[in-house]
């Protein structure tokens, strides 16, 4: 019976889209929090002022990777020995040209030299993620601007095809409540933007246009009443954001 009791070298490398693509990338990223943890526990590390009491270090979502840290001491050699002993290992390595850092509270000229250090270019605060704005408080109405505008720009879009009534709603409940939908699993919208968006549906569905002047045919607290009353079924934006809060801040039951 032979047994491998050492490393073995590949023929290949696996192609992208390959089924256990996405497992073996868990795993190493997997190692990689190990391995920053470790250093940041066990060394000069500082952690960034919002993580510091819950020891997070870096924080991983689909192949992106975000490295939280206060810019102090010895903190940016550790993490650059970090990233550079993983790519040893494991023959992963950051691209440091897609990379962004966002410094906070320093001067300028500091902050410009913690860049060239890490060889990484500076970004600018608020940052966008996925479509969605990253920020510690309560969103403006300001904040909420790409939203009001991505659906705006799909309802023109529509209006140029003269879709039928039954049509429209379609495209109401699928696109529009969708991205409402995603926006309203991650933040809690103002409520002058939910009226808003709102009022820019109800014309798209009257008038079959984004904006201007419409003789509503039915009322739109009737128009959104649901199934039950066998009419249409628009699902009213403040009653999802209303039951998606709810389910966010719920505690465990006992």
């Amino acid at each position: 019976m032979e047994v491998l009791m050492d490393f073995f070298s590949s023929t290949r490398g696996l192609r992208q889209g390959d089924p256990l693509s996405p497992y073996l990338f868990i795993i190493i990223m997997d190692m990689f929090n190990e391995l920053l943890n470790h250093r940041a526990l066990h060394s000069e590390f500082t952690f960034h002022p919002k993580c510091k009491e819950l020891g997070i270090a870096n924080v991983c979502f689909a192949d992106d990777t975000f490295i939280l840290y206060g810019a102090f001491g010895k903190t940016i050699e550790i993490v650059n020995n970090a990233l550079k002993d993983f790519s040893e290992w494991y023959g992963l390595k950051p691209n440091l040209d897609k990379s962004t850092m966002y410094i906070a509270r320093l001067e300028l000229s500091r902050a410009q030299g913690l860049s060239s250090k890490m060889g990484i270019a500076m970004g600018s605060l608020p940052v966008k993620y996925r479509g969605m704005t990253l920020i510690t408080k309560q969103l403006t109405y300001g904040d909420c601007r790409p939203l009001n505008e991505g659906i705006t720009k799909k309802i023109e879009e529509w209006g140029n095809h003269h879709l039928s009534f039954a049509g429209m709603f379609v495209l109401i409940n699928s696109v529009v409540f969708g991205k409402e939908n995603y926006w309203c699993q991650s933040i809690y919208l103002h409520v002058v933007f939910i009226k808003k968006i709102e009022q820019i549906v109800r014309c798209f569905l009257w008038k079959g246009e984004a904006h201007g002047s419409y003789m509503p045919k039915v009322s739109w607290k009737n128009v959104a009443m649901g199934e039950k009353r066998r009419w249409i079924g628009y699902k009213r934006l403040e009653d999802l954001e209303s039951s998606l809060y709810g389910i966010s801040y719920v505690g465990p039951l006992q």
